[in-house]
């Protein structure tokens, strides 16, 4: 069997495109701001338990817990599927990255750069360094996907399954290798960055998850996402909603059963403003929401397979 499909290019908005400078003019504008109110900069930078800066962890948590929303933490027991780029991912992020990175902020912190740096400061620059690579990108790691047209749930997969090992990797690989160089290990900071940057904005995400299917009234206890090998029954009817027209990868499903299609635009596609963004999932809801409760009103029994065929198909129709 061939399947064509049209390869299209991935879609980013205006602000991804300029990210560059945005983050340009960000720098500029808070160097601008912290020498117009130096004062009140500095009152912020106080608020901050054991040297971590509060409104900087809650800023963080606006940036990453959208991301955050989109991982199904069930979904990982199909992690076995994509063994080789799981596994290359994870000696990259905890083998390599983080003693790599601490190698590299031996070389140019403690030893070409010293001389340029304030002595005092040097420890403090090889920990952010250290801190950095220990971390993998959670938030971007979307994007970037997005914007190579990855596969989507086997990001999630990787997401997922990093953001689990970092809950348990995190704390001790950082203190190796603070320790290796020669910087006193801040426990107390390590705790409270592992809590406020990993663990609570987790905790926060799933819970926000469960909160809005449950004001769309959709309960989503004991259903998790499965591969065909996994399912519980024989399907008898298999229903696909990929989007033909963004030339998206549809499931096969190669068992004797009922087929109908009812094709919707991934809404993580979507661009423009967050406001038009959210229009679209909400759009999107809503469509198949039409469709799931027009399907439940048929009588299935009474009708034959090509006149449930003819019903599925007018259904898919529905907007």
């Amino acid at each position: 069997m061939t399947i064509n499909q049209a390869v299209v290019k991935p879609k980013i908005n205006s602000f991804e495109r300029n990210l560059t400078w945005w983050v340009l003019s960000c720098i500029l504008v808070g160097i601008t701001l912290g020498e117009l109110a130096p004062s009140l900069f500095q009152g912020i930078a106080k608020i901050k338990l054991a040297e971590v800066n509060l409104p900087v962890a809650v800023l963080i948590w606006l940036m990453i817990i959208p991301m955050l929303l989109k991982i199904d933490f069930a979904a990982m027991s199909e992690v076995i599927q994509h063994a080789k780029g799981i596994g290359v991912t994870l000696f990259i992020n905890w083998l390599v990255k983080p003693f790599s990175m601490a190698l590299l902020a031996w070389l140019f912190i403690r030893q070409l750069f010293a001389g340029m740096l304030p002595a005092e400061q040097i420890d403090s620059y090889i920990a952010g360094l250290i801190l950095l690579a220990a971390a993998p990108c959670t938030a971007m790691v979307f994007v970037w996907s997005n914007l190579c047209n990855g596969d989507a749930k086997f990001t999630l997969y990787q997401v997922a399954i990093n953001d689990a090992i970092m809950l348990i990797a995190f704390a001790p690989i950082v203190a190796l290798l603070l320790g290796l160089s020669s910087i006193i290990v801040p426990w107390d900071t390590l705790v409270i960055s592992v809590l406020l940057f990993i663990v609570a904005p987790v905790i926060i995400s799933q819970i926000f998850r469960k909160f809005l299917l449950k004001i769309k009234g959709i309960s989503t206890e004991a259903f998790y996402s499965k591969s065909w090998d996994n399912l519980p029954v024989t399907p008898d009817i298999v229903i696909t909603v990929c989007g033909n027209a963004a030339g998206e990868t549809c499931p096969i499903y190669l068992g004797k059963v009922i087929r109908a299609h009812w094709g919707v635009s991934d809404p993580a596609n979507a661009t423009g403003t967050e406001a038009e963004i959210n229009a679209v999932f909400e759009n999107t809801y809503l469509i198949l929401r039409k469709r799931i409760e027009a399907f439940l009103v048929i009588d299935i029994k009474a009708l034959d397979n090509l006149e449930l065929i003819k019903q599925l198909t007018l259904i898919g129709c529905l907007l």
